[in-house]
């Protein structure tokens, strides 16, 4: 048998190269893409939407003088005595004002003019998230250590779930990460040498996004670091350019600051105000233990068994080249200080630019564990060679002349070991991502807005993702009005909520509820990540709303029962039904005053396997009945209830009737919880007396207008 040539181990390393690339693509893409499937919206919609309504403002209202951003800026920068209501108003705020993604937005838009909303820009540069991921990885991780060893980094990278963005979320932060290793790959390629790319590179970076800034810093360190000794003077320019296009990026935003209005995001480095040091140390603390439990709780995928990891890591780190192996202690080495410094910044949410940032680090670790593998391969490949005919033709002598493959057999099992690990990690972060926020938004509920509103109209918002929704619809062209319960007594209530033009309420359909909302921010009603480890310290939010983008799924409960506000008794019952499963039951039956059910009237309703639509039910042969009880016998019944309704109700919920809606899990451990459809419900106590009507009910959310 010949002895393989370099050629042929050159094309190995790139099949494998290849084979690493079209894994991580894959897998990484179920996770990112499968969520979006029969989907309007994106995963993360707070965050999301957010990205795209500073687009909007940037395409629409630039110079920051809309009616709804005049109005909420008065609302929500004169902060309230009460410490609750003012982090209510920071928390609105964040989600209106702060930029700091400029160029994000602008690729956007730049999408939009191909015929595309934004959201749809959006949606398509998410899907294209494990492409750009994947190929920032593939040229950074050759540029390091060869197409054999990135191959197999990649091929360990397909299945990781990293903390907090990571790669589950196209957002400005991880894409600048992205755009940052094709910098340092390009860097490493030019030992340091390529000032146009560190120069134009860093400005791209920083206007990507914030932590663009600390991604260039590091770049024009790094060209420093690579570049000879003798020839270190090619890069002083470039370098000093990064410099002063840092400082000149933070003069010209706050200049457009102070004349336009844009508010630019410039985190504080350092707290400030009463006990400022000891708020500091805390913050610290909180970081430190945040990296340490995020890393805890996904170690096993991320970073598998450590005994071997820091073998394969050791193996790999040795078995380079001298140069490659200066080059990749010289980025760690850049990394290492960045993350001990991010350390240090601390915010209400710990540790967050350095999960931002640790990613790259995570990649080059493994680029050194694909190195140790491939060499473990090659030490076994010579072995092979050597011993081939040896082993056949001669006599046994011993286990230890079999080592090679007991090494094999180790670093194969915990490449299989990580693998599957992290798989079954991918799959249930995929899952999450459909889940954690199931609503459904619709564009053709602000355009209903549009046409009913006249100049100088406002429009109340009691969620601000439905706020954020309007606005990037059109809304900004209207006033706006943000109200939270912790408002109450303040100026907002008393002046902003009696101001003429209020004619319009934008709220939360009833459906979207659960009990574990009650006072909880919106942000932190969402069901939480999964746990890939237990923990007894842990406290998981399992549920989400009632109903899923707007649409009760039969499987969660046993039953509903409607008990209508008035006395009048409607003819008949329609329910709205979308079945994609098999054949289903639906039972009604009239209770008594007591909430006893009336046997004679039960009726039975067989769904066919696949039909959707409105089923009518004739209630006029029913004994008097006090409420209707929903019945779901099937707990495996697929179908889902997307409305209901009476008599001609021109709605998909019974606002007419003010009916009253009971929810039963089919869960024993959760307690029966109720909803009201009178739209009143909905308002805040000083609206109360104002009559209402119901102009849309599609979704999540549902639009009234206020007489």
């Amino acid at each position: 048998m010949p002895e393989p040539t370099l050629q042929s181990r050159a094309w190995g390393s790139r099949l494998l190269f290849m084979a690493g690339f079209v894994v991580f693509l894959a897998a990484q893409g179920y996770m990112l893409i499968a969520p979006l499937s029969n989907w309007t919206l994106l995963p993360e919609i707070d965050d999301t939407l957010t990205y795209v309504l500073k687009t909007q403002q940037m395409k629409e209202c630039f110079s920051q003088t809309c009616p709804a951003l005049v109005d909420l800026r008065q609302q929500l920068h004169v902060v309230l005595p009460n410490p609750e209501a003012a982090r209510q108003q920071a928390l609105a705020s964040s989600r209106v004002f702060p930029v700091y993604h400029p160029l994000f937005s602008v690729l956007l838009l730049s999408l939009s003019g191909l015929g595309m909303s934004l959201m749809e820009s959006y949606r398509f540069l998410w899907c294209l998230a494990p492409g750009i991921f994947g190929l920032a990885f593939a040229y950074f991780l050759n540029t390091l250590v060869g197409p054999g060893p990135a191959g197999v980094a990649l091929l360990l990278l397909a299945f990781k779930v990293f903390p907090d963005t990571g790669l589950h979320h196209l957002v400005p932060s991880n894409f600048t990460m992205a755009l940052a290793l094709l910098l340092f790959g390009r860097l490493i390629a030019c030992q340091g040498r390529a000032p146009w790319s560190l120069v134009l590179g860093s400005l791209v970076l920083m206007a990507m996004h914030l932590i663009g800034v600390i991604y260039a810093g590091m770049a024009a360190l790094l060209s420093i670091f690579l570049v000879e000794k003798e020839e270190r003077r090619q890069v002083v320019l470039p370098v000093v350019a990064v410099a002063v296009g840092i400082g000149t990026l933070f003069l010209v935003y706050k200049l457009i600051r102070s004349t336009v209005g844009v508010m630019f995001a410039f985190p504080s480095l350092f707290p400030t105000g009463n006990q400022a040091f000891r708020y500091w140390i805390r913050g610290v603390a909180a970081n430190l233990a945040q990296v340490v439990i995020e890393n805890i709780r996904v170690a096993e995928g991320l970073w598998g068994m450590a005994p071997f990891f820091l073998g394969a890591l050791t193996v790999g780190l040795v078995t380079l080249s001298p140069k490659r192996r200066q080059v990749i202690l010289k980025i760690t080495l850049i990394y290492l200080l960045a993350l001990g410094g991010v350390l240090f910044y601390v915010s209400s949410h710990p540790a967050d630019y350095l999960f931002r940032l640790w990613i790259p680090l995570v990649v080059i670790l493994f680029g050194l564990v694909g190195q140790g593998v491939c060499a473990v391969m090659g030490w076994a490949g010579v072995w092979w060679s050597q011993y081939r005919e040896a082993l056949w033709g001669q006599e046994f002598k011993g286990l230890q002349q079999f080592w090679p493959l007991a090494l094999i057999a180790v670093t194969l099992g915990y490449l299989g070991d990580m693998v599957v690990k992290g798989a079954e990690q991918v799959i249930a972060m995929g899952q999450y991502l459909r889940e954690r926020e199931p609503l459904a938004l619709f564009p053709s509920q602000p355009e209903l807005l549009l046409s009913e509103a006249r100049p100088g109209d406002r429009v109340l918002y009691t969620s601000i993702i439905a706020m954020d929704y309007y606005l990037i619809h059109g809304a900004l062209k209207l006033g706006a009005v943000y109200y939270h319960p912790a408002f109450k007594e303040s100026f907002i209530e008393t002046d902003w909520l009696r101001r003429p033009g209020l004619r319009f309420v934008v709220a939360y359909q009833p459906t979207v509820f659960h009990p574990s909302f009650v006072g909880v921010d919106e942000n932190n009603w969402w069901i939480t990540r999964p746990d890939f480890r237990y923990s007894y310290l842990s406290r998981p939010r399992r549920y989400g709303p009632a109903a899923r983008e707007g649409k009760i799924p039969v499987a969660l409960y046993r039953e509903l029962t409607v008990k209508l506000k008035n006395e009048d008794r409607p003819q008949t019952l329609r329910i709205n039904l979308e079945n994609q499963g098999g054949p289903g039951i639906v039972q009604v039956i009239p209770l008594d005053p007591l909430g006893q059910p009336r046997e004679e009237g039960r009726q039975e309703i067989k769904i066919r396997k696949g039909w959707s639509g409105w089923l009518t039910v004739d209630l006029r042969p029913l004994t008097p009945w006090s409420a209707l009880m929903l019945k779901f016998p099937g707990d495996r019944d697929r179908y889902q209830v997307a409305g209901l309704a009476f008599d001609q109700d021109p709605h998909l919920w019974p606002w007419n009737r003010k009916a009253r809606l009971t929810f039963h899990p089919r869960d024993g451990g959760s307690p029966a919880f109720t909803v009201s459809f009178d739209p009143k419900d909905l308002l805040p106590e000083a609206l109360k007396s104002r009559p209402v009507t119901v102009l849309d009910d599609q979704g999540s959310s549902v639009l009234l207008m206020l007489y």
